[in-house]
């Protein structure tokens, strides 16, 4: 095992449609332990659909899984004279990217033709980066986008460590967060 105690306790919010996901993750051994930790909301996407999450910069993870030529950083959601937030038609390509420097812990998919929200809001000390992975059709045919509040930058726990980017639990020391989820329709 990774000596790792994770706890999740979820709980319905009467006020709005929303579930509290709250969670402990305890180092249980004598060691300090680096990991990677984040959440994976799979949306059904449609052109048109948007991306929306407070953040000043982003960056390709791999330009193989990218419509994107560059790694470079970029201001979100502007990119190569795009916007790397608005879902484009089924069109066989595929997007992978970092979102960080976040302004506000929130990441959500909206599709205003339907009036439909799905959205994560978290602590943005816990999970200080978003990662977006989305299929247009490129990854086994499928029309979908991953949403994931993470905290972690890149995607190897040893790179992230070296760059001081990854969560770090000293023996018997633990996080604690709370996670809202909305689904919604309309403005509620």
């Amino acid at each position: 095992m990774c000596g790792l105690e994770y706890e999740r306790r979820l709980s319905l919010r009467e006020d709005e449609p929303a579930i509290d996901a709250s969670y402990r993750i305890t180092n249980t051994t004598s060691e300090r332990l680096e990991f990677l930790w984040k959440l994976h909301a799979a949306l059904n996407i449609d052109a048109g659909d948007r991306i929306i999450c407070p953040a000043r910069t982003a960056r390709v993870v791999d330009t193989e899984w990218s419509r994107w030529s560059s790694t470079e950083p970029f201001t979100w959601p502007h990119v190569e004279g795009q916007r790397a937030d608005i879902v484009p038609p089924k069109d066989g390509t595929m997007d992978f990217l970092f979102i960080y420097d976040l302004e506000e812990g929130r990441i959500a998919w909206r599709r205003d033709s339907q009036d439909l929200t799905f959205e994560y809001r978290f602590d943005p000390e816990v999970f200080p980066y978003a990662w977006y992975f989305a299929s247009y059709g490129g990854f086994d045919g499928h029309y979908m986008a991953i949403l994931e509040p993470c905290t972690t930058m890149p995607l190897s726990v040893n790179d992230a460590s070296q760059l001081g980017q990854c969560s770090v639990l000293e023996s018997g020391a633990a996080i604690e967060t709370t996670v809202t989820i909305y689904a919604r329709s309309g403005s509620r």
